[in-house]
């Protein structure tokens, strides 16, 4: 099921005590490997970023059924650094979801807004002829939730 189909939506319900444990273990965790990265030198690090993008643009997309190009995804990773990478990207998908990925690297700590929000939108959606990207929806009809394929 999807959040807005619950009967309580958008009012959950949760335990402190199981996220407490889970936040714990994640910390443990992020501490380690915050250690790790300190011994690095700067361009280990710097490929170990462009990874973590990588590897967190991919699984994005394919959560919605969409399977991008790797080395697509790697070029405009990387021209989204600043880094100079000369091959050419065809797949569209890929400039909205890299932008959305090296953005938020730089701006996790601001504050969730409606601005935010809606610039996330228009990243993700600007190549979409028939969405109406970083705005509120439009029009009478019914929202629908697709994913993938027409008939998948």
């Amino acid at each position: 099921m999807y959040n807005w189909q619950y009967k309580d939506w958008p009012n959950f319900i949760y335990s402190l005590k199981n996220i407490q444990r889970i936040a714990i273990s994640f910390a443990e965790k992020l501490g380690h490997i915050k250690g790790l990265n300190a011994g690095l030198n700067e361009d280990i690090k710097q490929e170990t970023i462009i990874e973590i993008l990588i590897s967190e643009a991919l699984k994005t997309s394919e959560i919605e059924g969409e399977y991008l190009s790797r080395t697509d995804v790697m070029s405009s990773i990387k021209r989204n650094l600043g880094l100079i990478d000369n091959t050419k990207v065809v797949d569209k998908r890929v400039a909205g979801v890299t932008e959305l990925m090296t953005k938020v690297r730089t701006s996790y700590k601001s504050e969730l807004s409606t601005t935010m929000i809606l610039d996330w939108h228009k990243m993700l959606m600007e190549s979409f002829g028939k969405i109406n990207a970083g705005q509120w929806r439009i029009g009478d009809e019914p929202m629908q939730v697709i994913s993938g394929a027409y008939g998948k």
